[in-house]
């Protein structure tokens, strides 16, 4: 009886801090010694480098742990990636990670990374604030980021369009 009443307390706490928004930083992000979390990182910073940023950059890139709370957005991305300005922080969802393996591979979270990475660029450059969705930012922050991810070895846009596709249609996104 008692064990029931224990996990009872431990669920409405656990419902509590969703519902108001508390929640620690290492539930939401995966940790830095998992394998995805390494491998979106060895990307990123492959695309990093051949745009030779300054060594004072402080930007950086998460994982966020989209399976949690099930289909309930934590954090949260609202997508599949997303630069954050105030953190200075890419954050691509697992789901999305794990879209990218099976429908584009590594090409295809460079692609996600690249085009977030681009919107970072045009931040730096012209300090357009986030959120913006107009056509014409969103094809620059493909173009800018796309160029770094090439000169980076990835092919961004192979598969491109069934990896969005995918995406878009077999996820809840």
């Amino acid at each position: 009886m008692r064990a029931k009443y224990s996990y009872l307390f431990a669920f409405c706490c656990l419902q509590f801090t969703f519902l108001m928004g508390q929640t620690d930083e290492m539930d939401i992000y995966l940790p830095k010694n998992n394998p995805k979390v390494q491998k979106v990182e060895q990307i990123f910073q492959h695309i990093v480098k051949v745009a030779n940023l300054s060594e004072n950059n402080e930007l950086s890139v998460k994982v966020e742990n989209s399976y949690l709370y099930g289909n309930s957005p934590v954090g949260t991305t609202r997508g599949l990636a997303q630069f954050r300005q105030k953190e200075n922080l890419i954050v691509i969802e697992e789901k999305a990670y794990d879209s990218c393996m099976i429908w584009g591979g590594e090409n295809a979270i460079a692609y996600l990374l690249a085009h977030e990475f681009g919107h970072y660029l045009i931040y730096q450059e012209k300090g357009i604030k986030f959120p913006h969705s107009d056509t014409l930012r969103e094809a620059d922050a493909d173009l800018r980021g796309n160029l770094y991810a090439r000169i980076a070895g990835y092919n961004p846009c192979n598969k491109f369009e069934y990896v969005l596709n995918n995406l878009y249609t077999r996820t809840k996104w």
